[in-house]
């Protein structure tokens, strides 16, 4: 029998998954170097359901389960905060999901304008590109989602502006929750796509990683010095 109330066997159990999502996070990210996204798209698919024949358990596990998704998918700097490869204790994961129920995600990458991205290479894109459609899809408004060329190379690209802080840590979710992009078959551009063709492209493609990152580059020094310039 479970001792408490069942908020209190909600909460023991909650901390325990997320105990776990530390263990594997620092195994698999920090240690093997998998992809975050893989990471975490593994463990919600790994834990999606209980043993647990009653009604309240299978709701406890359900409740637990979808707060550690969020956290997952959505909080990827609590993650690597609060999971740094040390023994973590209970203090600090109710402290990890204090700052989840009270804190929105930090918002700390520059904006890229139409003018500097309307530059990027003609084979990111099929057809013509618009600069209120890159306006679109950096604004997360698209009204028809934008066809690639070749999935490999924008995912090198937008990696690229991640890693310069131009787009968000989190760029993979945000084009498969918005449905910015179709991939080269005409298809949605998902996570899970885009996750495969970054991984790839590290075989495939890495001669253009030098010349998306000098791009990305190029665009933060625009972008800093347009933010100095309004300051």
């Amino acid at each position: 029998m479970h001792s408490g109330s069942p908020e209190d066997v909600r909460r023991r159990n909650l901390i325990k998954l997320l105990s776990e999502a530390c263990n594997v996070y620092a195994d698999e990210v920090l240690n093997h170097h998998k992809l975050y996204i893989r990471f975490a798209d593994d463990f919600i698919n790994l834990h999606r359901y209980t043993n647990c024949q009653c009604a309240l358990g299978k709701n406890i596990h359900s409740t637990n389960w979808h707060i550690v998704k969020g956290i997952l998918t959505t909080r990827q700097d609590l993650v690597e905060r609060y999971f740094t490869g040390q023994p973590v204790s209970n203090a600090q994961l109710i402290s990890m999901l204090e700052e989840y129920d009270t804190t929105l995600l930090p918002q700390q990458h520059h904006v890229i304008s139409s003018e500097q991205f309307i530059d990027a290479p003609p084979t990111l894109f099929s057809g013509t590109v618009s600069e209120t459609e890159i306006e679109s899809l950096f604004s997360c408004t698209l009204k028809t989602p934008l066809k690639v060329s070749n999935n490999r190379q924008v995912a090198i690209f937008f990696d690229e502006l991640s890693r310069k802080n131009l787009i968000c840590r989190e760029w993979q979710l945000v084009i498969d929750r918005h449905g910015l992009l179709l991939s080269s078959n005409g298809t949605k551009l998902t996570s899970n796509k885009l996750s495969s063709a970054l991984s790839q492209s590290q075989n495939n493609d890495i001669k253009y990683r030098p010349r998306f990152a000098e791009m990305a580059k190029e665009l933060q020094r625009i972008s800093t010095t347009d933010k100095n310039a309004i300051k």
